[in-house]
């Protein structure tokens, strides 16, 4: 997964257009090291600059490439990880599918991508990821008028429940806080487990793939 293009930066100045090129390599490279291959094999990824449809893993795929769209315009390299990570996430979950529970995977895995190599792009450090991630937790709960100490895993799978049967796959908050609650059961353990868990259990990629 080390292999990739830009495209499509004509938003974006050279040098916020390199600034983000450097992130990404350093998100695709963590996950990578992490995950090892994706189930569809490694491709080049092509990354666009999509403030429209983005942050997305484009479809119908591309038999020879990857494409991701984000919506970054700035400098700011948590947001720029997490909206990398998410949508990384999907291409290694299984980029054919995708689900309320699949987002909330996804959602999780860029936190704990946030976390292992957000530290080193900030004068503040773990100062600045532990803000992120309070400001997440606050901005959810307040939204929501739910604490995260409340919730427990029978909440989680009745939430998903309603989330799936009204198809809500993009409830930034709720997406938030389960995933946060995820955090604490599933990190101590194995931080990437849950992704793990996903990712193996697709075999080989069917041979009803469809690119156009």
């Amino acid at each position: 997964m080390k292999n990739w293009t830009i495209d499509n930066q004509s938003h974006l100045d050279t040098g916020i257009a390199g600034y983000i090129e450097n992130i990404f390599t350093l998100t695709a490279n963590h996950i990578f090291d992490k995950l090892g291959t994706p189930p569809l094999g490694v491709k080049p990824i092509s990354l666009k600059y999509d403030c429209t449809h983005g942050p997305i893993v484009y479809w119908p795929l591309q038999p020879d490439k990857y494409e991701i769209g984000i919506c970054v315009d700035g400098i700011f390299p948590h947001q720029i990880i997490f909206q990398m990570a998410h949508e990384l996430c999907h291409i290694y979950v299984d980029p054919r599918m995708n689900g309320v529970f699949t987002e909330i995977v996804c959602h999780k895995t860029a936190f704990d991508v946030l976390e292992d190599i957000g530290v080193t792009l900030t004068q503040t450090g773990q100062q600045a990821v532990d803000h992120y991630l309070e400001d997440a937790k606050v901005k959810a709960e307040k939204k929501k008028s739910l604490s995260l100490n409340s919730i427990d895993l029978e909440w989680i799978k009745q939430t998903i429940s309603c989330l799936e049967h009204t198809n809500t796959l993009f409830d930034r908050e709720i997406n938030n806080l389960i995933s946060l609650k995820l955090k604490e059961v599933i990190d101590p353990i194995d931080k990437y487990g849950l992704i793990k868990h996903v990712k193996n259990s697709v075999d080989n990629p069917p041979n009803w793939i469809c690119y156009i």
